[in-house]
């Protein structure tokens, strides 16, 4: 029986690995890489542009970001919080996304993610 891939879609646990790049198609190995995880979907105010552009992508899907003129915190959203780190050692023009894992969910850990964002409130995000 052939292996089902998850796609990312909402409740899904998602995994990406960001990377700055200094163009399309021109990331590397580096150690300058950070590894997300997130429950797609559970923003305060929906979708935000980084998920809309991830959705429906599967595990080892890869995308670059032109970041140049761009907000990142907009881009993020709620997700900025857990980003802060690695945006403000981020100096390339472009950021390369690959999707590292997509999983199902239980209640628990999409009730803690809700309760992490509400709990932080407007004032944790950079958008």
């Amino acid at each position: 029986m052939a292996e089902t891939r998850l796609c990312i879609e909402y409740l899904k646990k998602i995994t990406v690995y960001l990377q700055g790049a200094q163009g399309r198609g021109e990331a590397r190995a580096s150690e300058d890489g950070y590894h997300l995880s997130f429950i797609y979907g559970i923003g305060p105010d929906g979708l935000t542009p980084f998920e809309m552009e991830i959705a429906g992508k599967t595990a080892g899907d890869e995308l670059f970001f032109d970041t140049a003129g761009m907000h990142l915190g907009h881009l993020f959203g709620h997700l900025t919080l857990w980003m802060l780190p690695f945006m403000e050692r981020l100096d390339h023009p472009w950021l390369y996304v690959r999707v590292e894992k997509v999983e199902a969910t239980d209640q628990k850990e999409v009730i803690r993610a809700l309760a992490e964002i509400a709990q932080c409130g407007d004032s944790c995000c950079c958008s």
